[in-house]
């Protein structure tokens, strides 16, 4: 039996429930079309909204290809590549202020910067110390996905500000060609 034939349509409306968080997942969900958001409590407490554009494939690649082809760490990628990241990346918008990552926290992905700019800091001997702001083109939060620790430093969005979050399940199946660069890199932070 092909996997198409166990696939059924279901038709949502505004408001409807589809996943509710921490409950036992009963369906693998297809999105075809439409607008969505996913609100997620965080360990911390904190809630979070994302809200997602369902776009075709091609219109996809377009959007992150644009952005993936000015950052550097890709250089090195063939196109192949740079399409199966393309792929798996989504859109989080920041306002001015929020906290994008924090000290502390388990990694759960890394963020290529689309537009805005980002400001990374440390606590250190209790203390915030500003590390450096990432600006359109460069990334963050791949150190704690390289080291397997907690995130090293937090991350706050300067103005309103545009990333596309790379989740870690598919940084450590897709990244690989670039982890030699992206441990180069990891010096820069210290």
């Amino acid at each position: 039996m092909a996997i198409i034939d166990a696939m059924k349509e279901v038709e949502v409306k505004k408001g409807d429930d589809i996943i509710k968080q921490g409950e036992d997942g009963d369906f693998f969900y297809v999105i075809d079309k439409g607008t969505y958001e996913v609100h997620v409590t965080r360990e911390d407490g904190e809630d979070s909204i994302m809200q997602h554009r369902v776009k075709s494939a091609h219109v996809r690649r377009k959007l992150y290809g644009e952005l993936i082809d000015k950052v550097s760490l890709f250089e090195t990628l063939t196109e192949y590549e740079k399409l199966k990241i393309a792929d798996v990346l989504y859109t989080l918008v920041f306002s001015d202020g929020e906290s994008i990552i924090k000290q502390g926290e388990t990694a759960d992905g890394m963020y290529f910067v689309i537009s805005g700019s980002v400001k990374i800091t440390k606590i250190v001997d209790g203390k915030e110390v500003a590390v450096k702001d990432i600006n359109s083109g460069q990334y963050f939060g791949e150190l704690a996905l390289l080291k397997n620790k907690p995130r090293a430093a937090s991350a706050t969005a300067l103005g309103s500000t545009k990333v596309a979050f790379l989740a870690a399940e598919a940084f450590e199946r897709l990244m690989g060609p670039c982890l030699k660069m992206m441990h180069i890199h990891a010096d820069d932070y210290l």
